[in-house]
């Protein structure tokens, strides 16, 4: 869930970063073909210090392994954990709403919600941390998309997306016609 021991400690993970290599190379021996990578980014006490060592770590299972996909999470102070008890004692968690599932519907969401927010780090901060981490795992292609998506503004970002699925639906649409009989098409010669 990190590349960086201390961050590691300070998380409660007990995974040895040394294994988890190994299991990699291993993995990049054998026929599997696809290997995820989960990574919390913006728990307290990442430090950018910690955030760079653990991407590094991060760069070295991918030079061991090209087809490894990273899926990158932000860390959440779920309710009743030890996490978000921590986070409202040092005043890191601002919403007094947020616990409430109510109010707060984007509150399990590990994608793009940044509710932690400490003296090494803000939202802004957080979310750049992210991109870069997409942006430098991954295969080839994840990476392109990954740079795309973070030079784009959202909008854009949609637009393109829409443009895509229309096309997408075009020549689906196009291609079954190709596939029909004249008959079947109601053409008839």
């Amino acid at each position: 869930e990190h590349g960086d021991p201390d961050m590691l400690r300070i998380m409660d993970k007990r995974l040895d970063l040394g294994k988890a290599l190994e299991v990699v190379e291993l993995c990049a021996r054998t026929s599997i073909q696809h290997i995820k990578l989960f990574i919390i980014t913006g728990y307290p006490g990442e430090t950018a210090a910690h955030f760079e060592r653990s991407l590094l770590y991060l760069k070295r299972i991918q030079r061991v392994c090209s087809r490894v996909q990273l899926g990158v999470n932000i860390a959440q102070p779920y309710p009743s954990t030890r996490l978000l008890s921590w986070c409202r004692a040092e005043g890191w968690i601002k919403d007094e709403n947020y616990d409430n599932f109510l109010v707060r519907r984007d509150l399990m969401s590990t994608a793009n919600t940044v509710s932690i927010e400490t003296e090494d780090f803000d939202a802004k901060e957080v979310m750049r941390r992210k991109r870069r981490l997409e942006c430098a795992i991954g295969t080839a292609q994840v990476r392109l998309q990954a740079h795309i998506k973070w030079l784009l503004p959202d909008r854009a970002a949609n637009q393109l997306r829409t443009i895509r699925d229309v096309a997408k639906s075009l020549t689906t649409d196009r291609d079954r016609g190709h596939r029909q009989s004249p008959v079947d098409s109601g053409r008839t010669n």
